[in-house]
């Protein structure tokens, strides 16, 4: 979860004289009321500390106990894939016919705690990392790419957000 703070919104400029050590740096983004919607403590600020927002002192959030910034997405399912599913639909491109992408694939599954897609056409560039998902001595090919076979893809870059969405892929693996 990201916290964003939007427009309207008020930028001080700030002299760098006179400023404390940026080890010990906070932030607070408080309404006009008083009422605190965000704060960050890093550093080693103590309870006692006070910070000055518009010329007024306000005691530190959250009592003075450091909040950290989570390594995790908080609240958010762990994904492993974008999509898992069946191949329903295949289109090639012939030599020419498209620059980059060598096949299309529409994938459809049901949707589950660790995906985030029911349906997805899929584009295969020449980047994109096909596997299978056991020991194999054969590399696959696009030719393993075939309707009727089970994936698990995840994407790179943006996500076209029609229905069925369209992406590139960044992996593909290939259940057996």
């Amino acid at each position: 979860m990201a916290q964003v703070v939007t427009y309207p919104v008020d930028v001080k400029v700030v002299a760098r004289e006179g400023l404390e050590d940026p080890s010990d740096v906070g932030w607070l983004v408080q309404i006009a009321e008083g009422r605190v919607l965000a704060s960050l403590a890093v550093g080693t600020a103590s309870s006692s500390d006070s910070q000055a927002v518009d010329g007024e002192a306000v005691p530190p959030a959250n009592d003075g106990i450091l909040d950290p910034i989570p390594t995790e997405p908080v609240g958010e399912p762990f994904r492993l894939a974008d999509i898992r599913g069946t191949i329903t639909e295949l289109e090639t491109y012939a030599v020419g016919e498209s620059a980059s992408v060598l096949v299309r694939i529409l994938v459809e599954g049901a949707g589950t705690d660790d995906t985030v897609y029911d349906k997805a056409w899929i584009e295969i560039v020449a980047a994109t990392q096909i596997s299978f998902d056991g020991e194999t001595f054969a590399p696959p090919t696009l030719d393993d790419l075939a309707t009727g076979r089970q994936v698990q893809v995840i994407f790179i870059g943006p996500v076209r957000e029609s229905y069925p969405v369209q992406a590139v892929a960044r992996t593909v693996l290939i259940y057996r």
